[in-house]
């Protein structure tokens, strides 16, 4: 099994300077279908956590960041896809950001806690509000559950 390489400067850049380049931009092609909503569905080989795999010789590539490559001409930090979809390899769905920007746009935990404006009991994450050192323990419930603690 072929490891997905994450930062393959060297082998795409190598590729542009001979002739399989253009081999490879159509083997690119024929691996993904136009959907309805825009975004260009990959059809090949796919990771465990539902991004494209695309091998150049015996190394593998993630697609959306070759998508990325042979649009823009660079390889990406960290791409997000706009469209929300793993599978889409369209360029105009793609952004280079950084991962920070990346994860908080998400619907992971780290992304939902961060958009929360208060706690589960309605106390607003203000600055003052919050537990210094954190950004997700509310004051107030803090001193509550002290106050209760003493009273045992």
């Amino acid at each position: 099994m072929a490891s997905v390489l994450t930062n393959p400067d060297k082998l795409i850049m190598g590729l542009t300077q001979r002739q399989d380049y253009s081999e490879l931009l159509q083997k690119f092609r024929r691996s993904y279908v136009v959907t309805g909503s825009g975004c260009w569905e990959w059809t090949g080989s796919m990771l465990p956590k539902g991004y494209g795999r695309f091998y150049v010789g015996h190394k593998a590539l993630r697609a959306h960041r070759l998508a990325f490559f042979l649009a823009k001409g660079r390889l990406p930090n960290s791409t997000d896809h706009l469209c929300r979809n793993r599978k889409c390899v369209n360029d105009e769905h793609l952004e280079d950001v950084d991962n920070r920007t990346n994860t908080l746009r998400g619907t992971s935990v780290p992304a939902e806690n961060s958009r929360k404006q208060c706690c589960k009991y309605g106390h607003p994450f203000s600055i003052r509000n919050r537990k210094h050192g954190t950004s997700r323990l509310c004051r107030i419930c803090e001193r509550q559950r002290m106050l209760k603690a003493r009273v045992r």
